[in-house]
Protein backbone atom coordinates (compact mmCIF):
# COMPACT_ATOMS: atom_id res chain seq x y z
CA UNK A 1 0.00 0.00 0.00
CA UNK A 2 2.95 2.34 1.13
CA UNK A 3 4.80 1.94 -2.28
CA UNK A 4 0.96 2.68 -3.87
CA UNK A 5 0.42 5.72 -2.01
CA UNK A 6 4.34 6.90 -2.66
CA UNK A 7 2.91 6.45 -6.71
CA UNK A 8 0.38 8.48 -6.42
CA UNK A 9 2.53 11.48 -4.87
CA UNK A 10 5.34 11.11 -7.02
CA UNK A 11 3.90 10.09 -10.48
CA UNK A 12 0.23 11.40 -9.87
CA UNK A 13 1.14 14.34 -7.99
CA UNK A 14 -1.72 13.86 -5.33
CA UNK A 15 -0.95 15.36 -2.37
CA UNK A 16 -4.43 15.56 -0.69
CA UNK A 17 -6.45 12.96 1.27
CA UNK A 18 -9.15 13.95 -0.61
CA UNK A 19 -6.91 13.33 -3.50
CA UNK A 20 -5.68 9.84 -2.33
CA UNK A 21 -9.10 8.42 -1.29
CA UNK A 22 -10.63 9.46 -4.68
CA UNK A 23 -8.26 7.29 -6.49
CA UNK A 24 -7.79 4.78 -4.18
CA UNK A 25 -11.53 3.93 -3.60
CA UNK A 26 -13.42 5.97 -6.50
CA UNK A 27 -17.21 7.15 -6.45
CA UNK A 28 -18.35 4.51 -8.87
CA UNK A 29 -16.66 1.77 -11.37
CA UNK A 30 -17.25 -2.08 -11.78
CA UNK A 31 -15.48 -4.53 -11.14
CA UNK A 32 -13.84 -7.46 -13.08
CA UNK A 33 -17.13 -9.02 -13.63
CA UNK A 34 -19.10 -5.68 -15.09
CA UNK A 35 -20.67 -5.12 -11.97
CA UNK A 36 -21.33 -1.88 -10.80
CA UNK A 37 -20.05 -0.24 -7.75
CA UNK A 38 -20.26 2.92 -5.47
CA UNK A 39 -18.19 4.38 -2.34
CA UNK A 40 -19.26 6.52 -0.01
CA UNK A 41 -16.00 8.47 -0.72
CA UNK A 42 -16.98 11.54 1.32
CA UNK A 43 -16.93 9.58 4.61
CA UNK A 44 -14.00 7.77 3.32
CA UNK A 45 -12.25 10.74 3.10
CA UNK A 46 -13.51 12.56 6.34
CA UNK A 47 -12.35 9.21 8.10
CA UNK A 48 -9.03 9.33 6.65
CA UNK A 49 -8.24 12.87 7.02
CA UNK A 50 -9.43 12.71 10.56
CA UNK A 51 -7.33 9.76 11.49
CA UNK A 52 -4.00 11.37 9.60
CA UNK A 53 -5.00 14.67 11.85
CA UNK A 54 -5.15 16.98 8.55
CA UNK A 55 -8.35 18.85 6.63
CA UNK A 56 -8.88 16.40 3.55
CA UNK A 57 -7.58 19.42 1.25
CA UNK A 58 -4.51 19.95 2.97
CA UNK A 59 -1.51 19.37 0.95
CA UNK A 60 0.85 16.13 2.56
CA UNK A 61 3.72 14.65 2.04
CA UNK A 62 3.39 10.76 2.42
CA UNK A 63 6.71 9.93 2.54
CA UNK A 64 7.22 11.16 6.13
CA UNK A 65 6.94 8.25 8.31
CA UNK A 66 4.41 9.50 10.71
CA UNK A 67 1.91 11.13 7.53
CA UNK A 68 2.51 7.50 5.95
CA UNK A 69 2.26 5.31 8.63
CA UNK A 70 -1.19 6.98 9.74
CA UNK A 71 -2.50 7.32 6.28
CA UNK A 72 -1.83 3.31 5.70
CA UNK A 73 -3.49 2.21 9.45
CA UNK A 74 -6.60 4.45 8.02
CA UNK A 75 -7.27 3.05 5.25
CA UNK A 76 -6.79 -0.38 6.76
CA UNK A 77 -9.09 0.50 9.45
CA UNK A 78 -12.11 2.14 7.27
CA UNK A 79 -11.22 -1.00 4.47
CA UNK A 80 -11.81 -3.61 7.51
CA UNK A 81 -14.92 -2.22 8.60
CA UNK A 82 -12.89 -0.58 11.99
CA UNK A 83 -11.04 -3.71 12.51
CA UNK A 84 -6.75 -3.61 12.44
CA UNK A 85 -5.99 -6.98 11.39
CA UNK A 86 -2.22 -6.07 11.38
CA UNK A 87 0.73 -5.67 14.25
CA UNK A 88 2.45 -2.28 14.75
CA UNK A 89 5.51 -4.27 14.19
CA UNK A 90 3.96 -5.58 11.08
CA UNK A 91 2.83 -2.29 9.81
CA UNK A 92 6.53 -0.56 10.40
CA UNK A 93 8.05 -3.34 8.71
CA UNK A 94 5.89 -2.91 5.45
CA UNK A 95 6.84 0.50 5.89
CA UNK A 96 10.53 -0.02 5.35
CA UNK A 97 10.03 -2.10 3.05
CA UNK A 98 8.19 0.74 0.98
CA UNK A 99 11.72 2.78 2.06
CA UNK A 100 9.53 4.94 4.74
CA UNK A 101 11.77 4.72 7.88
CA UNK A 102 10.75 5.43 11.53
CA UNK A 103 12.61 8.22 13.07
CA UNK A 104 15.29 6.93 14.91
CA UNK A 105 14.51 7.44 18.96
CA UNK A 106 17.05 8.24 21.74
CA UNK A 107 19.52 5.40 22.61
CA UNK A 108 18.73 5.57 26.09
CA UNK A 109 14.76 4.99 25.02
CA UNK A 110 16.19 0.96 23.20
CA UNK A 111 15.24 -2.06 25.18
CA UNK A 112 18.94 -2.90 24.82
CA UNK A 113 19.88 0.33 27.23
CA UNK A 114 16.74 -0.59 29.54
CA UNK A 115 18.01 -3.88 30.18
CA UNK A 116 21.91 -2.81 30.33
CA UNK A 117 20.25 -0.24 33.04
CA UNK A 118 18.70 -2.90 34.95
CA UNK A 119 21.46 -4.98 34.79
CA UNK A 120 23.88 -2.24 36.23
CA UNK A 121 21.82 -0.84 38.59
CA UNK A 122 21.42 -4.37 40.05
CA UNK A 123 25.43 -5.16 39.99
CA UNK A 124 25.99 -1.47 41.50
CA UNK A 125 23.78 -2.16 44.48
CA UNK A 126 24.74 -5.41 45.40
CA UNK A 127 28.50 -3.61 45.12
CA UNK A 128 27.39 -1.55 48.28
CA UNK A 129 25.30 -3.99 49.78
CA UNK A 130 28.68 -6.05 50.14
CA UNK A 131 30.42 -3.13 51.25
CA UNK A 132 27.85 -1.80 53.84
CA UNK A 133 26.52 -4.82 54.86
CA UNK A 134 25.77 -3.19 58.62
CA UNK A 135 23.32 -0.34 57.45
CA UNK A 136 19.97 -1.45 58.84
CA UNK A 137 17.86 -0.94 55.87
CA UNK A 138 19.87 -3.80 54.58
CA UNK A 139 19.17 -6.28 57.90
CA UNK A 140 18.15 -9.24 56.60
CA UNK A 141 18.31 -8.60 52.29
CA UNK A 142 22.10 -7.67 53.47
CA UNK A 143 22.67 -11.74 53.34
CA UNK A 144 20.43 -12.37 50.17
CA UNK A 145 20.82 -9.24 48.57
CA UNK A 146 23.79 -10.97 46.17
CA UNK A 147 21.79 -13.71 45.21
CA UNK A 148 18.53 -11.50 44.50
CA UNK A 149 20.72 -8.79 42.92
CA UNK A 150 22.62 -11.09 41.07
CA UNK A 151 19.22 -12.52 39.29
CA UNK A 152 18.39 -8.91 38.90
CA UNK A 153 21.29 -8.56 36.55
CA UNK A 154 21.16 -11.74 35.02
CA UNK A 155 17.14 -10.72 33.93
CA UNK A 156 18.30 -7.48 32.78
CA UNK A 157 20.65 -8.94 30.85
CA UNK A 158 18.47 -11.66 29.48
CA UNK A 159 16.05 -8.54 28.59
CA UNK A 160 18.67 -6.82 26.52
CA UNK A 161 19.78 -10.09 24.72
CA UNK A 162 15.89 -10.74 24.29
CA UNK A 163 15.86 -7.25 22.72
CA UNK A 164 18.01 -7.35 20.35
CA UNK A 165 17.21 -10.90 19.01
CA UNK A 166 12.98 -9.71 18.67
CA UNK A 167 14.57 -6.24 17.01
CA UNK A 168 16.21 -8.24 14.48
CA UNK A 169 13.60 -11.30 14.04
CA UNK A 170 11.06 -8.10 12.84
CA UNK A 171 13.56 -7.09 10.54
CA UNK A 172 14.04 -3.52 12.68
CA UNK A 173 17.94 -3.73 12.53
Amino acid sequence: MAVTLITYQDKHRIRTVAGIIARWAPKAGSDSQGNGYSNSTGAYTQFVADKVRVSPNALIDVTGYETMRRLVLAIIEFENARNQPYTPAQIDKGLMMAGIEPPEKPVIQSRTVQGGTAAGVATLTGVIGTIQPAMPLMGTLAENAPVILGLIALAGLGYMLYARWDDKRRGLR
